[in-house]
């Protein structure tokens, strides 16, 4: 068996791996708001800074909120994660603008923030917020134009079926149908121990398949980091 979704620890790594490659001496600021459902990923999170060198902290932002810019720092980036879900999109947006005012209130400081990727479609969001603290979100599976691959492939979708790609899954379709075909067309029958390639020209997904020993299934370990840049969302190439 072969899990394509990325586990919810698999995205926890991918982000503490991107900011310890790309900021070096960040001080990083988990923010959550004390939900069980969350209590594993933000465990998870804490274990990995430990293992660290990076200054961290966590903050229950329903308990805490105003000493959110104490834990940010002057002279550093600051990657501020949130894992606050209110449950809803509206009474999420509006704790998104409060994040965002409360980030805005210590000038010319440097901050990075990961959110959710449903952040880019509440529709009375102040973008230039978003663009200042330099948004990302983590999503295993997106309609990426800016990714040629992805173009390339649109256009062959629309000249053979005279419409667009129905949301992700024509595409997510045709990545894993060219993973699973190439891999088994080098590793032949070491397939099976050794799935993974070295490159692969995918379109919307990325795969590495890792498993605890032969008597489990694989789980796909990468998730991709999306960033918005000049007000566009654009892919992080790692």
């Amino acid at each position: 068996v072969f899990k394509i979704q990325p586990s919810p620890a698999a995205e926890v790594e991918t982000i503490i791996r991107h900011v310890r490659k790309n900021y070096e001496d960040a001080n990083i600021v988990v923010v959550h708001d004390g939900k069980a459902e969350i209590k594993s990923v933000l465990d998870y999170y804490q274990q990995l800074l430990v293992k660290g060198n990076n200054t961290w902290s966590v903050l229950d932002y329903d308990k805490h909120a105003s000493k959110l810019s104490s834990k940010l720092k002057d002279g550093k980036t600051n990657v501020v994660i949130n894992l606050v879900d209110k449950g809803s999109s509206k009474d999420n947006e509006n704790y998104s603008k409060r994040l965002l005012s409360s980030l805005g209130l210590k000038k010319d400081i440097d901050i990075v923030l990961f959110a959710d990727y449903s952040w880019i479609e509440f529709p009375h969001l102040d973008y230039t917020l978003l663009e200042k603290f330099k948004y990302h979100f983590t999503l295993s599976h997106f309609n990426d134009y800016t990714n040629l691959n992805f173009v390339n492939f649109v256009k062959d979708y629309r000249e053979n079926f005279k419409t667009e790609p129905d949301r992700i899954y024509a595409a997510l379709g045709y990545d894993i149908a060219m993973f699973f075909v190439n891999s088994l067309m080098k590793n032949g029958e070491d397939f099976i121990h050794n799935p993974n390639l070295s490159r692969v020209d995918n379109i919307i997904g990325n795969f590495y398949f890792e498993r605890k020993d032969e008597n489990f299934g694989y789980q796909n370990k990468k998730t991709t980091i999306y960033k918005m840049e000049d007000y566009k969302i654009r892919a992080v190439i790692e």
